[in-house]
């Protein structure tokens, strides 16, 4: 026993000497005459300029350390930055004692401030891939271990930790940009990780456990690992399983889950799979997705995917339900998928189902991922289609009230909004994106509210940015047969978007005795009786926004619509603030009852406007014609500043039945803003106004009375007619009665006539002022 312990003391005594020797030895070496040495060789080895700013620190005890300090790897001369790789300090901490037994054992490396920039130039060229000397002779390095070694060193370490780094990409060929913001990487030799960093302003934390990376090191194949990621402190990511092989990446056996409680346009999802076999031919099984934005809408999925790398062997089921869109007139729509392989390689089939109440979608739709550009075709069929169970019509008024209620609470926004157009621009660019050939077939379209039907035909085209589409939407017969195909709506348009930011459109659109009764009862809660419009397009224009394409239109729009008993409410609601003003001028109450709920027969109204850059400048091209009156509006409406300067003459179809209503109605204007139009008094219409009032002045009032509110420009044919350029058999305008001489005057015309004059002595003071000025 007395031995042993001498022998431990002799060894004790032996290292505590060989440790005194060797901090002699390495202290009387200045490591920093190695330092150029050391520059040279990186710099030579890898053809870049590598700098240790500043002088290397040892400090010496049982556990050595060795600090660096300000180190630089240069970036070629194309790059943007001037290094590829900057080091504030490095400190490594080794173990002495461990080295008597052979190993050596880094008990700490910690680097703080590595900033590393990686760029890739337009041409293609990296900034990582170094042209080194090894390269450049097409020598090899060579294997100088020897078989038969007698002593090995073995290596081992406690920690390793990154802080306060960052690695950034610039790519000039793609113009993309990636930034990491590591705050602290730790990672330990027994295998356990933990990450603070962020990505793209995107926090990222992730702890777990994986294999000793010395035993990686030496050899062993098994990769084991349980991870947990939390991205933004709301997104949950799970990663465990095994991989058998991890150098050839083969025997994968791996559980990924993935939760969150937010995320775009989601209040949470679930999202599970199992992956397996290896990097050449991987498959994904029992996928499970459900995701769902609470009140709204909610997906499901399952199945699995046998060959992910190239998208072969897929088997998925989706259900998907929008109970109720927010902020949107929709209505419920449910969705049901299957997902499946096609016949080639990269392709794939989607059998769908789609239905709305009772409007349903079937088709095949078939996806072709292995062109330059995805490849998308599809074949709808629909044996029943109703715009009411897609739209929720009835929400209208709630919509309004809604928007009203905004508007008051928020006038700074609406201040400051130039114009009603958006002019934020449309996604264009997404046009490029696919190409894809779409046809749809209705077999029963109902017109909303009614008991017609309708076929439709509906095909498009979209091929390298460009869209072409057309429909063809036409009446069908009853089971009796006991209607004729007399309604059809047709249009054709193109949307060339080879240049997003200059879009091209043309159109053309066509409607042909379109029945408007039933169809607009469901919009509105105001009595409308009959009514059949026509309706012309034939317009092209360019922009990327709607205001944009508005202000560029070209072209003519023609609108017919005749044969309607209209109540006073709705043309209120048609007319809005501007019809307001009217009457408000004219000082005619339409708010009470028995007014506003009176119904006036429409025989006409035309609208026929050519467009030049958005201008559109005409002369009674807008009409409407009544039981009681008509009106026809000239002047000038421009869509690119959204503004309008418009004139309105009104004339009464009830003979003599003048007053201060027809002869104020020619002196109205219409100015302003499409937003805030205003209502004013014409300086021309009052000049003619007021020497009718002279005229009838000088002759006690009769001249006035039997002439018409168009003071010298009376009409001699229908409204209607000369602003569509063609006759309406709908209009029931006609030439007035010829004027009555003053004996032929019954009482009660005279009395009328004495009734007119005091309105007429309201416009006196105009005429007399006019007289003055002039």
């Amino acid at each position: 026993m007395k031995k042993l312990k001498l022998l431990l003391k002799i060894i004790a005594g032996l290292v505590v000497c060989l440790v005194v020797a060797a901090v002699i030895f390495i202290k009387s070496v200045n490591i920093n005459e190695y330092k150029p040495k050391i520059e040279n060789a990186v710099s030579s080895a890898l053809n870049r300029q590598f700098v240790i700013a500043q002088d290397i620190e040892l400090g010496l005890s049982l556990s050595p350390t060795i600090i660096l300090k300000d180190i630089s790897l240069s970036n070629p001369e194309w790059a943007k930055n001037k290094n590829m790789a900057t080091l504030k300090e490095a400190r490594i901490e080794l173990s002495l004692l461990n080295l008597l037994y052979g190993k050596v054992y880094v008990s700490e490396v910690t680097i703080d401030g590595l900033n590393i920039y990686l760029e890739v130039n337009k041409d293609g060229q990296n900034s990582w891939t170094f042209d080194t000397a090894a390269a450049k002779d097409g020598t090899k390095t060579k294997n100088t271990d020897k078989s038969g070694n007698n002593f090995v060193i073995t290596y081992d370490f406690g920690e390793i930790a990154l802080k306060n780094s960052s690695v950034n990409y610039i790519d000039d060929m793609s113009s993309a940009s990636h930034a990491v913001k590591i705050n602290n990487i730790s990672v330990k030799g027994t295998g356990a990780l933990s990450l603070d960093a962020a990505y793209n302003d995107i926090t990222l934390a992730l702890n777990g456990t994986f294999p000793d990376l010395v035993d990686l090191l030496n050899g062993d194949e098994k990769f084991a690992f349980d991870l947990k990621s939390t991205i933004d402190n709301k997104h949950n990511i799970f990663v465990a399983g095994v991989i058998d092989d991890i150098q050839k990446l083969s025997g994968i056996n791996i559980t990924v889950s993935l939760k969150g409680d937010y995320a775009p346009h989601l209040t949470s999802y679930d999202i599970s799979a199992k992956v397996s076999g290896n990097m050449e031919q991987l498959s994904v099984n029992d996928i499970k997705l459900n995701a769902e934005k609470k009140d709204e809408y909610n997906a499901k999925a399952s199945g699995s995917i046998s060959d992910v790398l190239n998208i072969k062997g897929i088997n998925l089921k989706v259900n998907a339900d929008a109970k109720e869109l927010k902020n949107t007139p929709l209505n419920p729509i449910s969705a049901k998928l299957t997902v499946a392989s096609g016949k080639s390689d990269k392709q794939f089939i989607i059998d769908s189902d789609i239905t709305a109440n009772q409007t349903n979608f079937r088709g095949k739709i078939d996806i072709d991922i292995s062109k330059d550009k995805p490849y998308i075709s599809a074949n709808m069929v629909s044996d029943y289609f109703s715009l009411e169970d897609i739209i929720n019509l009835s929400s209208n008024d709630k919509k309004e009230a809604s928007v009203s209620q905004d508007d008051n609470t928020d006038t700074d926004d609406e201040e400051e909004k130039l114009f009603l157009l958006p002019s934020e621009p449309l996604p264009l660019d997404s046009f490029g994106l696919v190409n894809a050939d779409i046809k749809l077939n209705i077999n029963n379209a109902v017109v909303t509210g009614t008991a017609k039907k309708a076929s439709a035909d509906v095909n498009a085209s979209l091929k390298d940015s460009v869209l072409k589409a057309s429909f063809d939407l036409k009446e069908r017969e009853n089971e009796d047969k006991s209607s004729k195909t007399l309604e059809s709506l047709t249009g054709k348009f193109t949307i060339n978007a080879v240049n997003p930011d200059s879009a091209e459109i043309t159109a053309n659109l066509n409607g042909k005795d379109i029945l408007t009764e039933e169809i607009l009862q469901q919009f509105i809660s105001d009595k409308l009786r009959g009514g059949t419009l026509n309706l012309s397009a034939d317009i092209k224009t360019t922009g990327n926004s709607v205001h944009q394409l508005a202000a560029n239109l070209n072209g003519n729009t023609t609108l017919l619509f005749e044969n309607a008993s209209v109540s006073n409410n709705m043309a209120m609601k048609l007319g809005g603030d501007v019809l307001a003003q009217i009457l408000n001028l004219l000082k005619i109450d339409f708010t009470k009852k028995e007014t506003s709920e009176q119904l006036v027969d429409w025989q006409c109204a035309v609208v026929n406007l050519d467009f030049k850059d958005g201008l559109a400048s005409f002369n009674n091209k807008i009409a409407i014609e009544t039981d009681k009156m008509f009106a026809t509006v000239s002047g000038d409406l421009n869509l690119g500043t959204e503004r309008m300067d418009l004139s309105l003459s009104i004339d009464s179809q009830e003979g003599l039945k003048l007053g201060l209503f027809d002869t104020l109605a020619n002196l109205i204007k219409i100015k302003g803003t499409f937003s805030e139009p205003s209502v004013g008094i014409s300086a021309i219409g009052m000049a003619t106004t007021a020497a009718t009032v002279g005229a009838a002045i000088m002759t006690g009032g009769l001249s006035f009375v039997g002439q018409s509110a168009y003071g010298m420009a009376k009409p001699n044919t229908s409204p209607c007619s000369y602003a569509l350029g063609k006759p309406v058999a709908s209009s029931k305008f006609s030439k007035k009665k010829a004027e009555p001489s003053a004996d032929s005057v019954k009482p009660e015309a005279a009395k009328q006539n004495k009734e007119e004059t005091k309105a007429l002595k309201l416009l006196k003071g105009i005429a007399e002022s006019l007289k003055k000025d002039n």
